[in-house]
């Protein structure tokens, strides 16, 4: 099975190669495309591990900044990035049934495991036929991508107005409320990760 040379870098040093990893690796290189040039772009990830490593391993040369946040399922997204000057978000919901090995594959996983010959071939045959698809699909197939807007009012000028945040009403300083695509709302509503909060 042909891969990326970066990717079987990865896969090398991890010492496996999943969808995830494929997925992660696919994102980061949208993302490199989509913001070339720019400075100041923030990534979260809410996802497993693999996503994680592949999405790392195509934005480090970018030099774009990684924020874990692992095992945080209450996003409604798997990947997100930011440009804090132009307000450009990009959430990245990734289709685990698209993704998914084929059935045949899926049933000898666990025989593959324990070491069973026949069942690690057919494993790995199922493993490079999927791998292979992913690579060739477009990602727009593979997942749920939203462009949308994201605007901090962290600079204005009156701190201690309050406002009500348009999606679940609670009570927020004027300074704390983000526009989600043009929304007025509360972080929590506009799923902004903590680290993007602080640090911008």
């Amino acid at each position: 099975m042909l891969v990326p040379l970066e990717v079987y870098v990865l896969v090398q040093k991890l010492g496996r190669l999943t969808p995830s990893l494929v997925m992660g690796w696919r994102i980061g290189q949208y993302l490199r495309e989509m913001f070339a040039g720019l400075d100041g772009i923030r990534l979260a990830v809410s996802v497993d591990d693999d996503v994680y490593q592949g999405l790392r391993l195509a934005v480090t040369e970018s030099g774009f900044p990684l924020d874990v946040l692992l095992g945080d399922s209450s996003k409604a997204w798997d990947v997100a990035a930011w440009h804090p000057a132009t307000g450009t978000r990009m959430d990245f919901t990734i289709s685990h049934q698209k993704i998914a090995m084929d059935a045949r594959g899926a049933a000898v996983a666990c025989e593959a495991r324990r070491g069973d010959m026949l069942a690690k071939a057919v494993h790995g045959m199922a493993l490079d036929r999927q791998v292979v698809r992913l690579m060739k699909e477009p990602l727009e197939t593979l997942c749920r991508i939203h462009e949308g807007s994201l605007l901090s009012s962290r600079y204005v000028e009156d701190l201690t107005e309050m406002l009500s945040c348009r999606r679940c009403g609670r009570k927020i300083f004027r300074k704390d409320v983000w526009r989600a695509d043009g929304i007025p709302c509360c972080s929590t509503c506009a799923e902004v990760p903590d680290s993007w909060r602080m640090n911008h």
